[in-house]
């Protein structure tokens, strides 16, 4: 076989296995997506949470629910139904910590319409400090840090 025709070859085999490596793409940019539950419990959460509707929230939680805060030596805490209730409008106003500039939870929230791929793990979703867990009853919201 003359080296012209083998380099040939070689060519179309590497585009072939490019071509389906391409292919492969979006499935595995698929695997990293939010799976459409979550989404959806956002939606629906999202919305409660603008509203401050502090019965809706809480039905959408988990309890005992936990609070952290932001510092690593900080203690944990977890805190039943009626004083989550109490708290929710103070983890709204927390500082989510993303930018330099102070803004609430709030308006993180108000901007996050959808989930990005980015927010997702296997069985957990994280939107700034509030931390989501898929749970045998749904996706519920399970623990938030704020400062102490």
């Amino acid at each position: 076989m003359k080296q012209s025709t083998v380099s040939a070859i070689l060519v179309r085999l590497f585009v072939l296995i490019g071509l389906f490596g391409l292919l492969s793409l979006p499935a595995k940019a698929d695997e990293n997506a939010c799976p459409e539950d979550a989404q959806q419990y956002w939606k629906t959460f999202r919305i409660s949470a603008l509203q401050i509707n502090r019965m809706e929230v809480a039905n959408a939680s988990r309890f005992p629910f936990v609070i952290h805060g932001t510092l690593d030596d900080s203690e944990k805490r977890n805190v039943g139904r009626e004083e989550f209730v109490k708290l929710l409008p103070t983890l709204l106003k927390a500082d989510p910590g993303l930018s330099p500039k102070i803004t609430t939870m709030k308006s993180l929230i108000k901007d996050t319409t959808r989930l990005a791929p980015t927010h997702c793990k296997p069985n957990q979703f994280r939107v700034g400090d509030w931390v989501f867990h898929l749970t045998p009853e749904g996706w519920r919201f399970v623990e938030a840090y704020i400062e102490n």
